[in-house]
Formats: C-alpha cells, structure tokens, sequence
C-alpha cells in the first residue's frame, strides 16, 4: 500500500474530530488530538485497538468519514475567517483586494522568504514588477504583509477567505502617475507591432517623455515636476511582460508561434506521476437510453466522456460521462474523483489492488482553450487548491498526443460491439443502420461498461511505456514518492458548481426544476437567520427570504443554500427522495419533455381551450342576465377615453336566427302608470297643509321627515271606492 503524504500545518478530520498528523511509526499513522493528546486508533484485523495504516485510511476517505483541511488559526478574529465556508468568488465579491493579499503572501511563501520586514520588503521590491503592479497596483507595506503572513493560513494552504478584512477598511490607492505607465506599455507593445529592436523602442519612448517634460509635446502640459524616466532595463522588463502568442505573431512571424508556442513539436512530458494530468472531452459513439419506473424508456442521445490522463505513465485517474457539456463543473467533477479512491471490478480488485488508489494531486493540468476555463473563478480556486492550469494550443491535438490516444482507445474500449453504436454516416446510409433504435444501454451499464474499460486500459501494456502497464508504471511511483492529497477538496468542489441566484426560500423549503428542496430543521434555522435581513417592501408575505444555493448537475437529490448571516452552507434534500437519488439533471429534464410530449398527445392546448370555453358558455346559459351586464359594462368601459385609445375601434358582430313579429310588439303597454290610476282613485289621502307651511318644511331640512310622511299614504286605512257623482246618481 502506497505512503499518504500530508500538507504542512494541515489536519486531518476524521468523523468530525481533527487530528495533527505526526508522522509514520511501524507503517501507521500518528494521528494526534491536539487537545487529549491521544492517537487515533481503530480496531485491527484481530480486534486489538492500534493506530491505522494507509489501507484504513483509504477506506475512511472512500467511506466519507475522513478529510485533509486546513489548520485553522488561534487569532480568534481570524478564525472566524478559517471556519468561513466562502468560495473564491464571494471572498473575492466582499474584499477586492483578497486576490491581491493572496498574491504577496503566496509569492513570499514560495521564495521562503523569513517572517520579517527588512526581509519582505527587499523581496518584493525586487519581484513585484510591472505586470504585477499592472494587476494588483503597488504591494502594501512590508508589516501589513507580516501580519498577513502571520494571522491568514499557512505557507502552501492559504484560501481567499482567509484574505477578506474583517475591519472594512478600504485599500490604499497607487502611489504613481498614470502617464508613465501609459507611455511605458505603449512603446513596449510598440516594439512588437513595429517589429523593431528593444534599444530602438526604448529611444522612442525616452524622447517622447523628455518632450513632455520640457513642454515641447502638442498633446500634454509641461508637468510642474519632471517625470522620471525609467532605465532601459525597466523597459526591457515590460518588453518581456508582454511576450504572449500574438505579440511574437507581429515581432516574428505565425512560423515562430507555430513552433514555440503552438506544440509543433514533440508532445508534453513529465517526470513523475500526477506531475502533469491532461484532461479531454469527447462524445461517446454510442446511444444510451433511461427507463422510466413505469417501463417507458427515454431516448437520451449520446453522452459527454471526460478523461483525465497522467502523462509520465499513461494511466487513467478519472472519469466522468454526463449530459452536461464540458464546463467547470465538469473539470471540479474530475478533480474529484481523482482524488478519490476508485470503484473496481469484482473479479479485478484481488488481482490488482493498486486499481483503487490511482488517484492523489496533480501539479499541473492541461486544458483546453474553452472560455469557462479561462475565467478569474477557475484561476483562483486552482490556486487556492494548489495546483496550476495549463492551457492548450489552439488546434493542435499533437501538443496532447498522449491524451488523444488515450481517448480514441477508451472510446473503442467502451462502445465496440455495443448495441446503439454510433457509425460513420457513409455507413449509416449504406445500411439504412439507425442507432437509436437500436439502442439499449443504460447510464448505470454504460457506468459499469466504462469502469471496465478503464481498468482493462490501465492494465494492458502500451507502447510509450516501453511494453509496461499504465497501473504498474504508476505503482512503482506511488511506491516511491506516495500519494499526495488535496487540501480541503469538498471547498474547491463548491467553488467549481453551478450557483442558482436569487431563489425563494419559504417555510415550504426552496423549489427547483419543480422539485421541492425541505429539511424541517435547517429551513427554520435559515428562516430565523435571514428573514429579518430582508427588505420588508420587497418581501412576499409570511416568512420568506432570497438565497444564493449550489447544485451538482450528476445528483439533484440535494443542495447547498447559501447562509450569509452565518456564512456557511445548508444542505437541503429533496422531498421525493425515491425519485431524486442519484438522479443526474440531465436525465430530470429528459423526463419532464417526455411527461410534457405525452401530455400534448393526450391533450392539446386547443382542446384545453375549447372545453373551458365550454365551461363558461354553459356558466353563462344558467344566467342570461350576466350576459346583458357585461355586455352593458364593456360598452360604458369602451366609452372610456384613455381605455379607447389603447384598445383602439372594437368591431363586434352578434348574429341571431329571425324571429316572428307581431303588431302587439309595437304597442306600449304602461301597467306601472295603471297601478298609479289606482293609488290616486282607491287610496285615501289626509288634507294638505297650508301653502306656507310646505313651503317652510322644504325649506327646513329638519321637518323633510313630517313632508315625506304627509306625502306617503297611510296603506292601514281600509280603501274605499269613490264613485263620481254622475255615476252616483
């Protein structure tokens, strides 16, 4: 079994007690309580209770139950820092100036610079150079850097997190001109595109500034101080600072570029294990399909296979097929497992037990050109993590020869003779072959299929090693120099997810991908910590709060919300957990565009509209004098000025079957001014008051009730007839 090698000032937690690693005894390791003093031991094969061996500690990694992190600090104000579970870029968002901190910090550690002033400042005065001033500006003082040294991490384990102010102060400005600069970094870049010697450039750029400051220059003010001008060796520094690709694509030629910088010649090297790791994509020539729990199944495409291969043996860290196209997270998922141990075959893993410990920390990856892996995020967090990121020429597979071969030879590993294979397209339309159809590999058999694979590809003797095996090439240097470790992996995992902003927590959890994310504890917790931090005019009602959370796209069966008041992360789980377990997001929303083409087959959109208008017209037939109002409404609503100018002319055309008419329709019949006849004949009536006094009452408001009831008749009085007189008689 392989040696585990351990960062300095880094501890090791193990089912969530932290432990000082003091070295190997007798082929165990010494891991010591820092408070009890003693050592962790666990039962051996004969039950007796002794310090663990590397064997027990790979399996406590593949087990979750242990972790390599950093030593936090003893400053209680800078602990608070270490326990922070800030990823690079929100360190970044809430101190700019961390990347900066980190950067003088981390140049010191590397030169093994002491821990004093006198020291730091001859350092940096000589290091820190224009491309860094161009960066970050001037360095701080030589006793901020000590401090920082001091308080923030430890030499080879220092995070951003670790960099953010806990004072709020903001950073010191430059302390020179911008005109030098400009005038500097002008002619330097002129010196390219002008494809002139250094010497001649530097003599432009010394006469352009002695004009200025004698005041000769059209363009500028004679400067009440001279300006300084810098030595020819400054100038050819900055020269040197700006020698990338294109500016030696003007000075010498694409020939130049193609063989410096290009990979025009032999292929990358190394000379130990993990010292350089590629890492590829391609797709997999081979279909795969999901089935469903009801037996249906889903027809998912073909795959993304990434590989990450070591390139002084040849073998094979890490794997990872997905939906997802090749991004950070893609690259943070490698990275992961290749720290980890490793899944083997059954009837593989006694035969060779070394196929579960190719794993440990690269030096260097290679990458491809890709934007993502360009972005500041990934720079940090390679830094943070201890590793740097090599970026490939552009259309140039012979600069990654060995990985291309390698891919090509997994490829055919993994899909020959598979049923949904993928053939050349003059193939398919020769055989009228359709690999869809044909298809019947699932994700879980494609998994098994290519740990197979990997295993068989890593156990086979190849040709740039001389006939030997990958796995015995990177056992006899394992055995040699051990494995080195990753130092707090789960914080460079969390750096690299996709991040959902601004999602709505409730006391129902957080929905997403229309599944519900709730734990009965922890979402009250965050309620309490984060509803009050809430505006109150844009909050929904009830107790709701707005987080940031991390998924991972392989496994949506949780997530990771963001605590801003406590600045951890909460893990939430899915509610459907039967469903959600291992369930990749890519294979979530194939689900939901099959549930949805189904669902339009059943059902149309025009047959949903046409029965609810259905609905409403029988609404309508059991209540006919709705439809007279709301006619009646729409017209007073149309009669409105401004609504008539936004709806503009409404033309509406109502027809109805003809109906028979009769003369009787055009007669008015008033039975309301019969029933008036009536009351004026039938009813009696008291005598009316005096003309002066109706006069006085509707004059005076408070005798409008006497007037109203002289004027109502009396309906308790029996009605009597009365006849006119030339009827009585």
């Amino acid at each position: 079994m392989p040696k585990n090698n351990f960062p300095a000032n880094s501890v090791v937690q193990i089912d969530g007690t932290s432990y000082e690693y003091r070295g190997h005894v007798d082929g165990r390791l010494q891991f010591v309580d820092p408070t009890t003093g003693a050592v962790y031991a666990a039962p051996d094969a004969f039950g007796a209770l002794r310090p663990i061996d590397d064997d027990q500690f790979t399996r406590l990694l593949a087990a979750d139950r242990a972790s390599v992190l950093r030593k936090p600090s003893y400053d209680r104000v800078r602990h608070m820092n270490d326990v922070s579970q800030w990823t690079v870029a929100q360190a970044t968002a809430i101190e700019p100036m961390a990347g900066k901190m980190l950067a003088e910090c981390d140049m010191l550690d590397d030169a093994g610079v002491p821990l004093g002033r006198k020291a730091i400042g001859r350092h940096l005065a000589k290091h820190w150079d224009a491309a860094l001033i161009k960066k970050y500006g001037p360095h701080d003082s030589p006793a901020t850097i000590e401090r920082w040294r001091a308080k923030r991490g430890h030499p080879g384990s220092r995070h951003a997190a670790q960099m953010v102010r806990m004072t709020g102060k903001t950073p010191r400005g430059p302390y020179t001109g911008d005109l030098q600069a400009e005038l500097l970094q002008k002619h330097a870049l002129a010196r390219s595109a002008a494809r002139i010697e250094i010497s001649s450039a530097y003599a432009e750029y010394r006469c352009e500034l002695t004009a200025i400051n004698e005041g000769r220059d059209p363009n500028h003010v004679r400067p009440d101080e001279p300006y300084a001008i810098a030595s020819r060796d400054t100038f050819r520094r900055r020269c040197h600072a700006l020698e990338q690709r294109e500016t030696v694509r003007s000075a010498r030629g694409s020939k130049a570029v193609l063989q410096d910088w290009m990979g025009g010649g032999r292929s990358l090297t190394a000379d130990f294990a993990m010292q350089r790791v590629i890492i590829d994509h391609t797709r997999l020539d081979a279909i795969v399909i999901y089935q469903l729990p009801s037996g249906e199944e889903i027809v998912l495409g073909r795959p993304w296979l990434t590989l990450a291969v070591d390139v002084a043996t040849r073998a094979i860290v890490s794997h990872v097929i997905s939906f997802t196209p090749p991004s950070v997270w893609t690259l943070g998922e490698t990275l992961w497992r290749m720290a980890m141990p490793k899944r083997v075959p059954p009837d593989m893993a006694e035969r060779y037990p070394m196929l579960a410990n190719v794993r440990g920390k690269p030096v260097e990856i290679v990458v491809d050109n890709a934007v993502e892996f360009r972005s500041h995020t990934m720079e940090a967090a390679a830094r943070s993590a201890g590793f740097s990121v090599r970026f490939c020429p552009v259309a140039k597979p012979r600069y990654r020869a060995v990985g291309e071969r390698a891919m090509g030879t997994v490829n055919r590993l993994i899909t020959n003779d598979l049923a949904g294979r993928t053939v050349p397209i003059a193939q398919v339309r020769h055989d009228g072959y359709d690999a869809a159809k044909d298809a019947v590999v699932l994700m879980e058999e494609l998994e098994d299929i290519a740990l197979r694979a990997v295993a068989i590809y890593n156990t086979e003797p190849h040709g740039g090693l001389n006939g030997r095996q990958p796995l015995l090439a990177f056992q006899h240097d394992a055995a040699k120099n051990g494995i080195n470790n990753f130092v707090d992996l789960n914080a460079f995992r969390r750096d690299l997810m996709p991040v959902r902003e601004k999602a709505q927590l409730s006391g129902s959890g957080i929905v997403f991908e229309t599944l519900r994310y709730h734990d009965h504890n922890e979402v009250f917790a965050l309620l309490d910590d984060l509803v009050a931090g809430e505006c109150r005019r844009q909050r929904r009602r009830g107790a709701t709060a707005t987080v940031d959370f991390r998924y991972d796209p392989m496994d949506i069966s949780r997530i990771w919300v963001w605590n801003r008041k406590r600045r951890t992360y909460v893990e939430l789980r899915c509610s459907d957990e039967d469903y959600a377990d291992g369930m990749p997001l890519f294979v979530h929303n194939a689900i939901r565009a099959k549930a949805a083409q189904e669902g339009a087959a059943f059902n149309t959109a025009q047959e949903r509209a046409e029965a609810r208008h259905r609905l409403l017209q029988a609404k309508l037939k059991a209540d006919p004098q709705r439809d007279a109002e709301t006619r009646a409404e729409m017209a007073r609503l149309y009669d409105v000025p401004r609504i008539r100018e936004i709806t503009g002319t409404i033309a509406s055309l109502e027809l109805r079957p003809s109906e028979h008419v009769q003369q009787a329709d055009f007669v008015g019949h008033d039975r309301a001014a019969l029933t008036i006849f009536d009351h004026e004949v039938l009813s009696t009536r008291p005598d009316l008051p005096p003309k002066a006094t109706r006069a006085r009452r509707r004059r005076d408001p408070r005798d409008a009730g006497a007037e109203r009831a002289v004027e109502t008749p009396v309906a308790s009085q029996p009605l009597r007839r009365r006849m006119p007189k030339e009827n009585a008689k």
